[in-house]
């Protein structure tokens, strides 16, 4: 899986397997960095984040995001599918990789890429849910030795609700909100689209 080590995505697949999922986001990420012994595992477990239940809040979850769910196993395995945000974290922790001076990605990479996500993902969604600040890992990481980057973290944007949204509006109203730079989520239930949008425009951040 890109470039990051084989036990690391090892775990990442097992974790997607275990739940039965067909494809492969930041969550299962995470899973796999706070089963990791390394010295990120360690940061994440010191700050109150554990396996088991960060794994049964996901298995929680309605049933829409489980999509075409499998009966979790250990040992069945079939292809994964790997998530278009997971791609992308990937590629911000090469990026993290290169700008600290690391040939390879280290898990740390990895987590320093979720940690600076500018949009609220499932896996951040699930930090929040349990109390956990983003300051406060990276505190434990900075503890630990961990190589930090020199930019302040990213101000997470405050999320409308979710309106729902006609077929023939929902095409031409998401090209006017990448036009006007806007950050948005999308949702689809039961024949219904929704969209949520970001509070503040994203050029508004860049301006802080």
């Amino acid at each position: 899986m890109g470039y990051l080590t084989n036990s690391t995505s090892q775990r990442a697949y097992e974790a997607a397997w275990s739940l039965g999922h067909d494809w492969l986001g930041p969550e299962h990420l995470l899973l796999a960095l706070v089963a990791s012994p390394s010295i990120c595992g360690d940061a994440l477990r010191a700050c109150g984040i554990e396996y088991e239940q960060l794994r049964r809040d996901i298995d929680a979850f309605p049933a829409r995001y489980h999509g075409s769910r499998r009966a979790g196993s250990d040992t069945e395995r079939w292809p994964l599918w790997i998530w278009p945000p997971a791609q992308q974290l990937i590629a911000r922790a090469e990026g993290i990789a290169v700008g600290l001076g690391s040939a390879k990605i280290l898990e740390a990479h990895l987590l320093l890429a979720l940690l600076w996500e500018r949009q609220t993902c499932v896996a951040m969604s699930l930090l929040k849910q349990r109390g956990i600040a983003r300051e406060r890992i990276l505190e434990e990481l900075g503890r630990r030795g961990v190589r930090l980057p020199d930019v302040p973290l990213p101000r997470l944007p405050a999320w409308g609700p979710f309106t729902p949204v006609s077929e023939d509006e929902y095409i031409p109203l998401l090209g006017n909100l990448r036009r006007a730079g806007r950050l948005y989520r999308t949702a689809f239930r039961e024949g219904q689209h929704y969209v949520s949008i970001a509070q503040a425009p994203q050029h508004a951040e860049a301006r802080r």
